[in-house]
């Protein structure tokens, strides 16, 4: 049976193979012209998105299906309301029917009978999302196919088939499947998240514990959330950076769902890919002019060191996560400074007494930073929140390892070790 869409695909996949690197080139400044890292595909019946980033070029598009291709690996992803259209289901029906009925419908494949061992079920780790799978043999020498059936958030049915060479199966499935793993339909009401607790839920500058804490989550405020990713088997949400904190420096903040109570429609957040780990861009700073505005009047001062001399006289907690709070806004140095550091070999090298004035004059920023989440943990400790104290430790002993802060009796101490002999 003839397909011509399938043919079509065909031609787009002659065209690039020969001349590969032009028509990919060639389409880039076509298609891509936003300096976004990544950009989405929305089909406009079905309202289904698919996000991707400048690796990948939307080479066709329409009612129907849309292919993108990257390298030599190419993705028709078709509309859950054209898979709708040619796959009848009951109340029974299951994903793997799915999978067959559109590979009958396509008119794929049909040279070889249907072999249901070929059928896998399987999660794609980052966003947590089940699929079935059909490895298949297509006309293309040198090919091999996968067919991709999932399920989206409001219980529609979407369908993927890819190409990619037979020799780079392993990598190029990986590729595709992080790709099928932002094909949704997002949900119409915004998904808002909040918290009733101040200077208690931290934002940080990318998804996972791994990355810098930048802030605390304001208190009794509705935040929308943009996107999702999972890592390490946890839900994290992306935040509009603009509304929690316009003049903040870091480019992106996330926060773990767990930590927020959110509204209903969080549960068909749309998944997109987690930008890798990046040292936060360096914070401009703050005027006095500025500082009644910015800084939290209940940790008084207008410089890292004040903020520090605040929090250690202090034992009051409220008092203490103000300071945090006020040094956050030079978390970007902070991580500069570390950077530098770890990169120079002397994140380990106790610095020494005579070394003072010039290890504050080059590190003040990590060092205060440090300190103040130190100091935030032993307030924990004293009052017995021995699980935000442990949060507060491994943020020093994670983000924060090449620190060193200066005993008034005349040497320096590691504030990693002294962590984590509290954390044990």
């Amino acid at each position: 049976m003839f397909n011509g869409k399938r043919f079509l695909q065909l031609c787009i996949r002659l065209l690039i193979v020969p001349f590969g690197s032009l028509a990919i080139f060639t389409f880039t400044l076509i298609v891509v012209s936003a300096q976004d890292d990544s950009q989405t595909h929305r089909f406009e019946a079905s309202g289904a998105t698919v996000t991707f980033d400048n690796s990948w070029t939307l080479v066709s598009s329409d009612d129907e299906s849309a292919t993108l291709i990257h390298g030599l690996i190419q993705v028709t992803l078709y509309d859950p309301l054209y898979v709708s259209s040619e796959v009848q289901l009951d109340d029974s029906g299951t994903l793997e029917d799915v999978l067959k009925e559109m590979r009958t419908a396509l008119g794929t494949d049909s040279h070889t009978r249907f072999d249901a061992t070929r059928l896998v079920e399987e999660v794609i780790p980052k966003v947590n999302r089940v699929i079935v799978t059909y490895l298949y043999t297509p006309d293309d020498d040198g090919m091999t196919g996968i067919f991709i059936a999932l399920s989206f958030d409001d219980g529609s049915y979407g369908f993927a088939d890819a190409l990619m060479p037979l020799d780079n199966v392993d990598d190029d499935r990986e590729t595709v499947l992080e790709l099928i793993g932002t094909f949704n339909i997002a949900s119409t009401e915004p998904c808002t998240v909040s918290t009733s607790q101040s200077n208690t839920v931290q934002l940080r500058v990318g998804p996972g514990t791994n990355r810098g804490v930048f802030t605390f989550l304001p208190a009794n405020r509705l935040f929308k959330v943009l996107g999702q990713t999972v890592i390490d088997g946890k839900i994290w949400w992306k935040l509009d950076k603009n509304e929690v904190l316009p003049q903040g420096a870091a480019g992106e903040l996330w926060v773990a769902a767990e930590d927020v109570t959110a509204t209903p429609s969080c549960e068909s957040v749309t998944p997109m890919l987690a930008p890798p780990p990046t040292i936060p861009p360096r914070p401009t700073s703050v005027s006095t002019s500025q500082s009644g505005s910015v800084f939290d009047p209940l940790c008084p001062g207008e410089t890292t060191r004040q903020f520090v001399a605040v929090a250690w006289s202090s034992n009051d907690i409220n008092v203490v996560r103000a300071c945090v709070g006020n040094l956050q806004f030079f978390a970007g140095r902070a991580y500069d400074q570390q950077a530098a550091r770890l990169a120079s070999g002397q994140c380990s090298v106790q610095p020494t007494p005579e070394e003072l004035d010039a290890y504050f004059a080059s590190n003040w920023a990590l060092a205060d930073v440090a300190t103040g989440y130190f100091i935030l943990g032993l307030r924990y400790e004293s009052i017995g929140q021995t699980g935000n104290a442990r949060t507060a430790f491994n943020t020093v002993i994670n983000n924060y390892s090449c620190a060193w802060a200066w005993d008034t009796r005349g040497w320096f101490w590691s504030l990693k070790i002294a962590a984590q002999e509290h954390v044990g």
